[in-house]
């Protein structure tokens, strides 16, 4: 037993190794459909729409099969290899199992025979499948798997042996023995839905208490009876139910057997809960409730349960989908639980969340192993032991940690909390799969609600105890070595990683280094610094488990090395010599670099340079490198001198070192400028002796700086300086005095210096100041030079000589007695860019801004001195170069940050400190052209403005100068504008506000006009504005600058003189006037700006009382060349302009209601070329001009080519004539100027008509007698309005404005009587075209062929696929046709119509038979065969409409079946769609659901023009052809009116974008939306012309009836060929008749009445018709009889089950007859009738000679016509007479279609009229507008053409559709009967319903296409395809870079499996139904 259960195990191992390898290769993309789930019991598995329990108990066969059905299933059945193989999976090898096999036994249902072979499944059906040992003999009874066997099956006769078992319970079927409830049960939100249930027996093996011999019929009489009904009532609305069920008013249907309950059922979704099953504790879990079951009653009450205490009772959804938010406090799992009741429905649904916490970062690493515990990212262990990681975490829930080594996991472990430290064991194995020494391991801790695991390193070293430690030196042999590098050679028997320590002890110096050793080989480790003398060397080893020390032995390399002897030094060439790094030092400043040049000479390798310090050294320091630097720190004092030795020696290990080189450099700081302000005076020089001390003072013209005093030794040099000093050319310094004006020189040196004969030199060098001053006392000598006088001009310094934007420069300037009144010193560069203007001669900090880099980036800074009388000017130059950190924009942010905050440390930062560097930090920005560093520059832009604001906050600007500096860098920033950033822009806005109040403030506190400073602030401010004007829509931004303008003019207002000339700022977008006048002078003034787009303004005189004559009046006028208001309405184009008049003291004069009105000219930029339309006055030429709005003012100038007088007349969508009019005028204008004699205004009011098509016809005035006057008038058209800014309700106004008559395409004049903001809207007018210059155009086609040659090509385009589209349509015309099955029932009358679809995807169509059968609530059609004689069926693309009948309704169709034998060459089936249609019944098809979705989908076919062409439905009436013509002529209307509308002035504002080399803008795209509008109409119209004619009705032809198998006997004819009757016979007619029975039976739901026969006596026709005659009596509760009693003597006879197989799924029983059922009942007895009329007619044909007995055929027909009589009288006339045979009512059908109206079938040629004339009048004029634009116009032309085609292609046109099919569904709410088609209707289908017609065709039920394949083959076949479909993707993905078409191979196999041989109606191999591939859209 145990080895079994090994095997076992095993075989499950390997069967999940299977599926997992097979889920990996098939997962991936691959999805299919969602199958119902099964809800199984714990003990049971799922498989195949089943649940299985494998019973571990041992019962007899009839106790198993007991066992079984208490649960409602039975003993386990094997249709097929699948099952077979799930249940080896779980069954025990060793065990006996039961199967559900039992011996075969007769059917007790009449449609079936009894099954023939020894042993069948339970319920009836054959063993079709099967796995047999031996096959079973005729006396086995039942059947099991054998053990030791591989599960395969055996027969027995002994059922009483007690074996294990197999319980196999059906989803969706329940069966119950007496005594005993049908248990249904639904899974969460799921309500039953019972579909069937009886009580009787319809097999024999069901609920049987004891084993006997299958009963005979004469034993026994079994039946059943229908028990839905009470079903139903029981468990309607209800997830789970026990069906009891009450005997007591029930016959028992089967009293020897028994009976049993069978009840079938479905389990319908009801409510769903939807949520996420995994959410974080801080996230809101949305909770969603759908009730889906519709059309209740009562109110919807829900209960909801989160589970973790929160419960909201009663929840009322106000709709059938609601949500709820909540948030879960804690993590765990809860069960969500929703129950909702109804009055009809109570309904539960659960679903389980698991809230969890998010992980967080790690706070405990800590590894642990051999005793040794670390808490940090590295860990120590030893090798081939267990290691434990312990990790915890700062939070989370439901935690898994990982741990991988070089991306592989090697350890994992879950927690449920993180915070709790948890430990993760490395087993020995897996430390031993490491390698040796260190090993990077990455810890990850993640969970479901971390989006990314948190992650951390560990280094983990594997270590053991360090074994066997070597070190020695390595060189050859044992001589001395000569090289700078000592290398030690170590290795190790194990223990690395290791840390080596080495200690090197030398002469005088020691040297101790950690290095580190990774493995135990030989590792060499250099040392390149020797030391000097003998050494040692010692090694120690160290790691965490152990250490281990050595001494490297030296003994024979220190011998060597005693009797080496090295170079002589006189052996190295070469000379040294020392640079300086600057040549000279001025000041102490900066630090000094010393260089050696000549070093190259010399060996380099073991070299040292050591560097010294000769003299008065600060800094004793000595260094050992090639370079040496002197820090500021360390220099010498002024005018003394230091002496730096560079020695060059060679190093090396074991001896002493020898110097190979040596030089020396003097070093100096000498002043080279002398004070230009102090000088050096002796007040008892004229009279010195020798013994007096000489006494000096200085002299300053200010306050006199801090000075060093000292003279140079008179003495001779000594000494180590003693050189240096003679170079220079002076003494040391001697007799040093600090800080004060008075020096006294001792008599000794005196003495010295008379002894010498030198003078003494006296110097004092400044201390902080650079400088020096000089005396020279004589000794004896010359009388002393008298200094000269101070400069008159200034001169100035900057320090550094270099440096970067982002580096401060400090600028000196020495003005001496220039300045003795004080200066104004003003600093700017060159190119005019202030940088600071202060009284200090002094700036420090100045930001200077980028020099230019083709100059070496050399910036000049002017300094202007200005002083009371004078002014002065001087030039520094020094050298800025971009920040070191501008490579990137992070870096220069960085940067940037850096110098602010130093400066903020400093207390030196401002905000013109920050406008110095922040515009020359813009300018390096706004010169960089990088598309990838967009965002982080806009970014950086904003920063700085935030800051410059938080500046200026803290820090106001108290000058103009200051506020112009910002001002400046503000402009700088906001220069770019796809760099501005919204927020940036509201930033610079409210910084412009700020400073213009500080400009404001500072214009206050002037005495006078400081006239151009502030000029020049506000120059800056405006420039400013204008950028961020040009770029921002938003209305805080503009509320921002519009104030901020009006404060900027009050501030150029301050101390504004009067009369004098006005101020005037223009900038960009904004220009700003101001002017302050007195009253006398404002009459007519004209104000404006001379600037292209500015505004004008021209004042007339005001009234007296508006303007006070004694104050002056200050003039303000604002005009933008963009719309600042264009958040409101961006209708406004071309310059807006503002002017108002204040007082002095700001408060507004208010200017309305004028007299005489102010005239405005406000300017539109950049309009492109106006065309005028010339009119021929001879032929009174009329010109078309739509008007786009009723609101706007027309203007029509007019340009006559001679000097005459005419009438203009202007109609409305009517030509106009002196009679009708609605407007006219004669011109030239009398009593006007020159310019406006031409002009007709035209205002809304004078033109009484709204927007739309206008006619303006020129009719000339002549003299009597005259005809004609051969003259051209040229029209120019413009539309324009005025309107002003409503400041009260924020909005665009007309009101008091009017458009003047000087407007012009380029400036509009607007007159107005009272002052505000006024603004102009242009409207896109049309372009015209002189028909008359038709030859002189087409006479350039040769320079202008673009427009000509593109119609051309739209022509030649259209025929070739008018030719294509004609092909097409024949094509179509031969696939719509309604086929009539032949296997259709002659007898059935009930009529179905079948439209079924095959797709357009390649390999759609499909060669084998296919099958359908219809199934509906009261039944389910014969299977039949969906075919086509007359044209090939399922087509690619193509609509097959079939006529399919039953003898009676089946109900409300649910479902059908479809199915097909897998034969021919292409057996592959796509199905698009299948509609089934009840032409009996009106279907529900006015759902909004149906309708609209019908609607669309159609039109999406057959509306959408462009699609249509292609995806046109045969069976429209709107051909191809047609579609195509549809087509051509929009396409030219639409480049019609798009040309029309070309050439239209631009926004020059507007943004252009480009498509590679094409341009275009968005005004472009609305000309092309405009044009779609404009052609809508006329494109509607053809299109609906073609659509709704109906088509011309043909003559029938007289062709033969095609129907075959129908014998028609005419009444004129006395004999009938008996080829034609032969057909007909006795057994026909019974067999008829016995459908007759079995579908009446199925219709009426009633059981067959028992009859009995005598032994071996024949079912006749009588029999049958006398079973008719009592179904019909049962139904109907008669107790009549249906003819004579004479006629129905010797008839008593007794029918029983085995004479005639006619019962079917039928009910007993009379159920309530309701409306409805009574309906049916007469519709059932009415197609009963026609049946029993088509059996008369087949009697009559017979006649009584073909049947053995006369008496029997007279009865038959006294039967047939009783009957027929008994359904008259329940049946009114018109009843009887109606309903036509299936062929007529296709005729009826396409009668009524063709009566349902519609347009006359002679309307198509209005239809093509319209095409033609659309078509040659767009393409004649397209070519005539672009012969005039010219070639480029042309082109641009026909890039705004293609962008209109395709927006109608895309936006357009599936607009209309979706619009016309929400009207259909909503409004009208009718069935497009053009869904289903008018197909071609088949003349020869159609025929009266001749009495004498006789169908006698009859279907072979026995060929194969009609058999279905087995639902578990279906089920294999969805898999088999899915899985194919997946590996084929996967293969697909594999092989991507070499795409491999499998479809070949694939059909190869199919072909492969196809039949061999086929026969009649199909092929009988029973391998038939195999891969049906039948695929639905």
């Amino acid at each position: 037993m145990l080895q079994q259960k090994q095997i076992r195990a095993e075989m499950d191992k390997v069967t999940l190794t299977t599926y997992t390898l097979m889920l990996f290769f098939l997962s991936s993309s691959c999805y299919g459909k969602k199958e119902e789930v099964i809800f199984c019991s714990e003990t049971q598995k799922a498989f195949g729409g089943a649940c299985y329990e494998f019973v571990g108990l041992q019962f007899s066969f009839l106790r198993a099969q007991t066992w079984c059905e208490r649960g409602g299933g039975h003993l386990v059945f094997i249709l097929n290899d699948e099952t077979q193989q799930f249940l080896q999976t779980h069954l025990e090898p060793d065990k006996d199992w039961w199967l559900g096999l039992a011996p075969a036994a007769p059917n007790l249902t009449l449609d079936l025979s009894s099954t023939e072979g020894s042993l069948a499944w339970l319920d009836g059906s054959d063993v079709s499948y099967s796995n047999w040992v031996n096959l079973p003999e005729a006396q086995d009874t039942c059947g099991h798997i054998l053990r030791h066997t591989g599960f395969q099956w055996t027969a027995t006769e002994n059922c009483t042996q007690e074996l294990n078992f197999v319980c196999q319970f059906d989803f969706g079927r329940t069966v119950a023995c007496e005594g005993h409830n049908a248990t249904m049960q639904c899974g969460s939100g799921q309500v039953l839905e019972i579909e069937d249930a009886f009580y009787g027996r319809k097999t024999v093996h069901y609920c049987r208490s004891h084993f006997t011999a299958l009963p005979t019929f004469s034993q026994e009489e079994c039946s059943w009876i229908n028990v839905l009904e009470p079903v139903i009532a029981h468990c309607r609305g209800l997830q789970a139910c026990q069906a009891p069920l009450d005997l007591s008013s029930l016959t028992e249907p089967c009293p020897v057997m028994g009976s049993y309950l069978s009840v079938e059922y479905h389990c319908k979704d009801g409510l769903h809960l939807l949520m996420t099953k995994l959410a974080s504790v801080v996230d809101n879990v949305t909770i969603t409730v759908k009730w889906l079951l519709h059309s209740f009653h009562g109110n919807l009450t829900c209960t909801v349960d989160a589970g973790d205490g929160y419960v909201i009772d009663p929840y009322n959804p106000e709709e059938m989908e609601s949500t709820i938010i909540h948030r879960f406090q804690q993590p765990g799992v809860f069960m969500v639980g929703v129950e909702c009741t109804t009055s009809d429905w109570h309904v539960t649904a659960h679903k389980t969340i698991t809230i969890q916490e998010p992980v967080g970062q790690f706070r405990v690493v800590k590894c642990h192993g051999s005793n040794v515990t670390t808490d940090d990212t590295k860990c120590n262990a030893l090798y081939g032991e267990p290691l434990q990681i312990q990790l915890g975490l700062e939070s989370g829930t439901n935690v898994t940690y990982t741990v991988y080594h070089n991306g592989c996991q090697i350890a994992n472990s879950s927690v449920d909390s993180g915070i709790t430290p948890h430990n993760i064991t490395l087993e020995d194995t897996v430390v031993q799969s490491l390698k040796h020494g260190c090993n990077n391991l990455t810890l990850a801790a993640s969970n479901g609600v971390t989006p990314h695991p948190v992650s951390t390193d560990l280094l983990l070293c594997l270590l053991e105890p360090v074994v066997g430690l070597q070190a020695l030196v390595m060189a050859e042999g044992d001589a001395c070595p000569d090289s700078p590098d000592l290398t030690i050679g170590v290795s190790l028997e194990r223990g690395a990683p290791v840390e080596l320590l080495f200690n090197l002890t030398g002469f005088s110096d020691a040297l101790t280094e950690t290095r580190n050793m990774l493995n135990n080989s030989l590792h060499t480790y250099t040392f390149s610094n020797p030391l000097e003398g003998p050494l040692k060397v010692k090694v120690q080893v160290v790691n965490v488990f152990s250490t281990s020390q050595l001494e490297v032995d030296l003994l024979k390399i220190l011998q060597a090395c005693q009797n080496y002897s090295s170079k002589d030094p006189s052996e190295i060439s070469g000379s040294l010599e020392i640079t300086t790094t600057p040549v000279k030092l001025v000041n102490c400043s900066q630090s000094v670099e010393l260089n050696v040049a000549g070093a190259e000479s010399l060996d380099s390798k073991g070299l040292i340079f050591e560097w010294q310090c000769k003299g008065h050294c600060s800094c004793k320091n000595v260094t050992r490198n090639e370079t040496h630097i002197i820090e500021k720190d360390c220099l010498p004092n002024p005018f003394e001198i230091l002496e730096y030795t560079l020695t060059v020696r060679k190093t090396t290990w074991f001896r002493k070192w020898v110097e190979v080189a040596q030089a020396s450099k003097c070093v100096t700081v000498a002043p080279l400028n002398e004070f230009q302000d102090v000088t050096i005076s002796c007040d008892n020089c004229d009279s010195l002796k020798v013994n007096d001390n000489a006494k000096l003072r200085l002299s300053c013209d200010t306050t006199c700086p801090d000075v060093v005093w000292y003279i140079e030794a008179p003495n001779p040099l000594t000494g180590d300086l003693n050189e240096c000093y003679t170079k220079a050319g002076r003494s040391p310094p001697i007799e040093k005095q600090h800080g004060n004006t008075e020096y006294t020189v001792p008599s000794q040196h005196l003495k010295d210096s008379r002894s010498m004969l030198r003078n003494i030199i006296v110097i004092a060098y400044g201390e902080d100041i650079p400088g020096f001053a000089k005396y020279i006392i004589p000794i004896p000598g010359p009388d002393t030079v008298v200094p000269a006088d101070a400069p008159a001009v200034p001169t100035c310094t900057i320090s550094p000589d270099s440096g970067t934007v982002l580096d401060p420069f400090e600028i000196t300037c020495k003005s001496m007695s220039f300045c003795s009144t004080g200066c104004l010193y003003c600093f700017r560069t060159d190119t005019g860019k202030l940088l600071h203007c202060s009284y200090t001669n002094v700036v420090k900090p100045i930001f200077l801004p980028l020099g230019d880099e083709k100059n070496n980036h050399v910036v000049s800074v002017v300094v202007t001195v200005k002083n009371k009388y004078k002014t002065a000017t001087s030039t520094v130059v020094t050298q800025v170069k971009k920040s070191n950190f501008s490579t990137s924009i992070p870096s220069l942010q960085s940067a940037v940050e850096d110098t602010v905050d130093q400066l903020e440390l400093q207390g030196l930062l401002s905000g013109e400190a920050l406008g110095q560097i922040f515009t020359s930090v813009s300018d390096m920005l706004n010169s960089e052209v990088d598309q990838d560093q967009k965002d982080a520059k806009a970014k950086l832009r904003e920063q700085m403005l935030i800051k410059m604001t938080a500046v200026l906050q803290d820090c106001p600007s108290n000058t103009t100068q200051e506020v112009q500096v910002t001002a400046e860098a503000v402009a700088g920033l906001t220069q770019l504008s796809d760099e501005l950033s919204p927020a940036a822009q509201e930033e610079a806005g409210s910084l412009l506000v700020n400073l213009i109040s500080y400009l404001r403030t500072i214009t206050n506190k002037l005495l006078e006009s400081g006239d151009e400073d502030v000029v020049q602030a506000a120059t800056s401010i405006v420039e400013a504005a204008s950028n961020i004007l040009n770029v921002s829509s938003n209305k805080k931004v503009s509320d921002f600058l519009l104030a901020g303008i009006n404060n900027l003019q009050s501030a150029l207002l301050n101390n504004k003189k009067l009369n004098a000339e006005p101020t005037v700022i223009y900038s960009g977008q904004i220009s700003v006037y101001v002017n302050r006048i007195s009253s006398e002078d404002m009459q007519m003034q004209n104000i404006n700006v001379q600037k292209k787009g500015s505004s004008s303004f021209s004042v007339p005189t005001l009234p007296p009382g508006i303007v006070s004559p004694e104050e002056p009046v200050d003039i303000r006028m604002m005009s933008f060349e963009k719309n600042p208001y264009a958040w409101k309405d961006k209708n406004i184009t071309g310059t807006v302009a503002s002017l108002s008049f204040t007082r002095m003291d700001g408060t507004v004069i208010p200017v309305e209601n004028l007299l005489q009105e102010i005239e405005i000219l406000l300017p539109r930029l950049d309009v492109g070329l106006q065309n005028s339309t010339v009119l021929d006055l001879a032929n009174f030429s009329t010109l078309m001009i739509d008007i786009p709005s009723a609101e706007v003012t027309l203007v029509l100038k007019m340009e006559p080519s001679e000097d005459i007088s005419f009438m203009v007349f202007l109609g409305y969508k009517v030509y106009p004539n002196d009679n009708s009019y609605v407007a006219k005028t004669r011109l030239p204008l009398e009593n006007t100027n020159k310019e406006e004699k031409l002009t007709w205004v035209l205002s809304p009011k004078d033109r009484k008509g709204g927007a739309g098509v206008h006619y303006l016809l020129v009719k000339p005035i002549v003299k009597p007698g005259v005809k004609s006057v051969n003259a051209t008038v040229a029209v120019t058209s413009i539309a324009a309005q005025c309107k002003y800014w409503n400041e009260t309700r924020s909005s665009w106004s007309e009101d008091g404005c009017r458009v003047g008559p000087l407007t012009t395409p380029l400036v509009t004049q607007c007159l107005c009587n009272h002052l505000t903001f006024f603004g102009s809207s242009f409207f896109v007018m049309p372009n015209l075209v002189d028909v008359s210059r038709t030859a002189e155009l087409f006479a350039t086609f040769a320079n202008n062929p673009v427009v000509v040659c593109f119609v051309g090509c739209i022509f030649a385009a259209y025929l070739l696929v008018v030719v294509w589209a004609r092909r097409k349509d024949l094509l179509d015309s031969t696939k719509v046709k309604i086929t009539v099955l032949k296997d259709n029932d002659p007898l059935a009358e009930y009529r179905y119509m079948l439209t079924i679809s095959t797709g357009h995807r390649h390999g759609a169509s499909t060669t084998s038979q296919v099958t359908i059968t219809l199934l509906g609530t009261e039944g389910e059609s014969e299977p039949h065969h969906l075919a086509d004689p007359g044209k090939p069926v399922f087509e690619r693309g193509g609509m097959d409409l079939f006529l399919l009948t039953t003898h009676f309704s089946l109900g409300d169709l649910q479902s059908i079946r479809l199915w097909h034998d897998n034969s021919g060459d292409h057996p592959a089936w796509y199905v698009n769609k299948v509609m089934v249609q009840d032409l009996e019944t009106e279907s529900d098809l006015k759902r909004f659901s149906n309708l609209f979705f019908m609607k669309t989908a159609k039109d999406f076919q057959d509306g959408h023009i462009w699609f249509s062409v292609i995806s046109r439905p045969p069976c429209s009436t709107f051909t191809r052809v047609q579609r195509v013509s549809c087509c051509f002529s929009l396409l030219l209307c639409t480049m019609l009116t798009s040309i029309m509308f070309w050439g239209i002035p631009t926004d020059p504002s507007e943004q252009t974008m480009d498509l590679g080399h094409i341009e275009f803008t968005w005004q472009q795209v609305m000309v092309g939306i405009q044009s779609s509008i404009i052609m809508f109409p006329i494109n509607l119209l053809i299109v609906s012309i073609f659509r709704n004619t109906r088509p011309r009705e043909k003559t029938a032809k007289a062709e033969g009836l095609k129907q075959g198998n129908t014998v028609k006997v005419s009444p004129s004819q006395t004999t009938s060929p008996h080829k034609e009757i032969k057909h007909i016979t006795p057994d026909t007619v019974i067999k008829d008749i016995k459908r007759i029975t079995q579908s009446l039976s199925k219709a009426m739901k009633s059981p067959m009445p028992h009859f009995e026969l005598h032994p071996g006596q024949q079912a006749d026709i009588n029999t049958l018709l006398s079973l008719v005659e009592d179904i019909i009596r049962h139904q109907n509760k008669t107790a009549g009889d249906f003819y004579s009693n004479c006629s129905k003597k010797d008839t008593n006879m007794i029918l029983s089950l085995g004479a005639v197989n006619l019962q079917e799924n039928s009910l007993w029983g009379s159920p309530e007859k309701t409306s409805e059922e009574a309906q049916k009942k007469s519709n059932n007895s009415l197609y009963l009738y026609k049946q029993l009329g088509h059996v008369e007619k087949a009697l009559h044909l017979l006649g009584p000679s073909r049947f053995p007995n006369t008496s029997s055929y007279n009865r038959a027909m006294q039967q047939v016509q009783g009957i027929k009589s008994h359904l008259e009288s329940l049946l009114n006339g018109d009843q009887v007479n109606r309903s036509p045979s299936p062929e007529d009512s296709i005729s009826s059908s396409a009668e009524k279609k063709r009566c349902q109206g519609g347009l006359p079938w002679w309307f198509v040629f209005v239809g093509w009229i319209l095409v033609i004339a659309t078509s040659t009048v767009s393409g004649y004029f397209t070519m005539m507008y672009g012969l005039t634009y010219g070639k480029d116009q042309s082109i641009n032309w026909l890039i705004s053409m293609v962008v209109s085609f395709f927006e109608s292609l895309f936006i357009t046109q599936p607009l209309k559709v979706l619009g016309f099919a929400a009207f259909f569904a909503l409004v009208l709410k009718k069935v497009d009967q053009e869904e289903f088609g008018e197909p071609q209707i088949d003349e020869n289908l159609i025929h009266p319903d001749d009495p004498d017609v006789v169908r006698v065709a009859r279907r072979d039920s026995t060929c194969s296409f009609y058999q279905p394949p087995p639902p578990t083959d279906i089920v294999r076949m969805r898999k088999n395809v899915i899985q194919e479909q997946k590996v084929f993707d996967l293969i697909r993905e594999i092989l991507d870079s070499a795409p491999v078409r499998s479809t070949g191979k694939r059909e190869e196999r199919l072909s492969a499996m196809k039949p061999s041989s086929r026969n009649g109606c199909g092929s009988k191999n029973s391998g038939a139904h195999k891969d049906h591939q039948i695929r639905y859209l």
